[in-house]
């Protein structure tokens, strides 16, 4: 019934007949029996037209012969509908139509000339306006999702053109208009159809452009659930680093405790979780799993620098700590922060000469650090060396 009513009157037009947006009807339907009682009198006028207007005839022939191939009687076309789908038919109805109107013009021609002027000034104005519907996807999805509400799919469309664009917006005020509605789209499509795949995956990349980092975890986790895949896991590493570089440790600690129970031997896992553990100050839990990852990278620079801080930064163990150090420095001789920590320690335990040596060493590679300029000037300075611990002082 739509394609019939859609020939005639076209509106309003969209891209996307997805379920649910064409209704499942029984025969209880009204609507039913009125499509087969349109059908069944297309097939008599068919008939009955043969001997008397054949082009009648051959334009409701060409019209559904053209239709049966798309109508997923004949054969499965992967979708309900689709506008497109009526196009080449529509020929058969134009003919009919044209014939009609021809007919009508040797009786009354200037009746028929207003209402065809009418007609093709209507329906001209309809293929104007929809073109611009077609300007890119984003207008697309989102204003063809207005149209087919009930669709799953062009919902979560407009919603992943929507995050996409959202994630390349530097303005705050518009990225947030573009997140908030992406996710409106995306809830929509969780009220349609709770079970679509592409829900989690989406509201996974809404929460995480939103800095909802609990949220975007939730949702990437709930995707590991439907479909196990390297993407996903990737996405709740992304997760993990981002929330514990802006403090929400406690979603980088669930995200990393994941990861590492389906990946036990992921030295990338280990490490941040590692860190999460150091943060909550749970530092015999941080030390068990720095020593898994030397078990497993016995040469991992930067696992030996987390224990040299933990031991000598926490356990106030200066001797273990400067082992850890001097490791983490053998294994990697470009440590920025193993070259300062050492430095940092010797400075403490007083052996100034020691201090100078590993700073200047850390000076190679970043010499513009404030930070790093005091400490060597302090170290200059506990040498007695006063010009050069000023030259760095100053600095």
């Amino acid at each position: 019934m739509l394609y019939f009513k859609l020939l005639i009157f076209p509106h309003p037009l969209t891209h996307d007949y997805y379920p649910n947006q064409i209704p499942i009807l029984n025969f209880n339907s009204p609507m039913v029996w009125l499509a087969i009682l349109l059908i069944v009198t297309v097939i008599v006028l068919m008939i009955v037209s043969w001997k008397r207007n054949p082009i009648i005839s051959f334009a409701i022939l060409m019209f559904a012969v053209n239709f049966s191939m798309v109508s997923n009687l004949l054969f499965n076309v992967g979708t309900f509908m689709n506008e497109r789908f009526v196009f080449s038919a529509s020929a058969g109805f134009t003919l009919a139509m044209g014939w009609l109107f021809a007919k009508w013009g040797e009786r009354s021609p200037k009746w028929a000339m207003y209402v065809l002027i009418i007609i093709l000034g209507l329906y001209g104005v309809k293929t104007v306006m929809r073109s611009f519907a077609w300007k890119d996807n984003l207008t697309l999805f989102t204003t063809d999702a207005k149209t087919s509400r009930n669709s799953s799919r062009i919902n979560a469309a407009a919603a992943e053109i929507l995050v996409t664009e959202a994630e390349k917006t530097v303005n705050p005020l518009k990225k947030q208009k573009l997140l908030d509605d992406a996710l409106y789209y995306i809830n929509r499509t969780k009220y349609i159809d709770s079970d679509y795949y592409a829900i989690c995956d989406i509201s996974g990349r809404i929460y995480f452009a939103s800095k909802n980092y609990e949220m975007a975890l939730d949702s990437y986790l709930d995707c590991i659930k439907k479909n196990e895949n390297p993407i996903t896991y990737n996405n709740i590493f992304a997760v993990g680093v981002n929330a514990y570089n802006d403090t929400a440790v406690h979603v980088a600690h669930r995200a990393f405790k994941f990861l590492t129970e389906k990946f036990p031997e992921n030295i990338d896992y280990l490490y941040h979780l590692s860190l999460t553990y150091r943060y909550m100050e749970k530092f015999d839990s941080a030390i068990i799993i720095l020593n898994k990852i030397i078990a497993l990278d016995t040469c991992h620079s930067d696992a030996y620098n987390q224990l040299g801080e933990i031991f000598s930064r926490y356990y106030g163990n200066f001797n273990k700590g400067e082992k850890y150090f001097k490791k983490a420095v053998e294994c990697d001789s470009t440590n920025y922060s193993a070259l300062e920590n050492l430095g940092v320690l010797y400075g403490i335990v007083h052996r100034p000469a020691d201090a100078l040596y590993y700073f200047k060493k850390a000076y190679e590679i970043d010499p513009y650090n404030k930070n790093l300029l005091r400490n060597i000037g302090l170290a200059y300075q506990n040498l007695g060396m006063q010009d050069s611990a000023n030259h760095f002082l100053n600095r």
